[in-house]
């Protein structure tokens, strides 16, 4: 998914086309590089998958690279005036990785190759959360699995959607370029500070918040995290708490 910032109200509809379809074409070639298939365009957005009816060898890997170089790409399309109109498209993605019904769906005489189900919809959940930790990329658990010890992966929230029990594991997938020492040492700060946040060490794990906030000024994550810390000292939560953030309204 991609968020537009318009300044001019006045701006071009002709030339906001072409700067869309600039950015699909980029976006669109990183996706079928590595298998992706092209389900949709929605508005600004592309939703695509990999695996369907036909089997890929590491699909998690292979949609998780796909991700990183669609931002890379967006980006260095940008400063390389590859994109050349404005307004710039901020892209953000999310990936979720499980069942879902592929095949050709629609009428007799008009039909789409697509995929549907709640894995389809929790992956578009995803994208948007990312507009809350202030991030650009966001996977759950299940697709995270696959790249432990490949890529470096921060450890972002763990949350739940109403209808569901269940936690969901949030994790940010770091590119190349910015893995530096300072968001190593942040990613393994952060896991420190969830696991006492979630035993309740409330002390303890505003302090490591506070460090991360150190080393990345305005992190929104830390932050969060010390706005509910804050809150739940006041509250203090019954014995089944189980440290899971509800998106109710996303």
């Amino acid at each position: 998914g991609s968020e537009m910032c318009i300044r001019d109200r006045q701006y071009d509809s002709q030339l906001l086309l072409r700067q869309l379809n600039q950015y699909f074409e980029v976006m669109a070639e990183e996706i079928k590089k590595t298998g992706g298939v092209i389900d949709k365009f929605v508005g600004d957005s592309i939703m695509a998958f990999w695996g369907g009816t036909q089997q890929i060898d590491e699909h998690r890997m292979k949609a998780l690279t796909s991700g990183l170089n669609c931002i890379i790409r967006n980006e260095a399309a940008i400063s390389h005036s590859e994109i050349t109109l404005k307004p710039v498209l901020n892209t953000r993605i999310g990936i979720h990785t499980g069942p879902a019904l592929v095949g050709n769906i629609g009428t007799e005489k008009r039909f789409n190759y697509t995929a549907i189900g709640e894995t389809v919809k929790l992956a578009y959940v995803v994208e948007r959360i990312n507009k809350f930790y202030h991030t650009k990329f966001l996977i759950t658990q299940n697709t995270a699995e696959a790249a432990k010890g490949k890529m470096t992966l921060r450890f972002i929230d763990r949350f739940s959607l109403k209808g569901r029990e269940e936690g969901i594991d949030l994790f940010e997938p770091i590119t190349p370029e910015n893995t530096t020492e300072n968001i190593k040492k942040i990613s393994a700060l952060g896991e420190d500070a969830f696991e006492l946040y979630r035993n309740r060490n409330w002390d303890e794990a505003e302090n490591i918040y506070r460090k991360i906030l150190e080393l990345k000024p305005n992190d929104r994550v830390a932050e969060i995290f010390i706005e509910r810390i804050k809150e739940l000292r006041s509250k203090n939560p019954e014995p089944g708490w189980k440290a899971i953030f509800n998106f109710y309204e996303i």
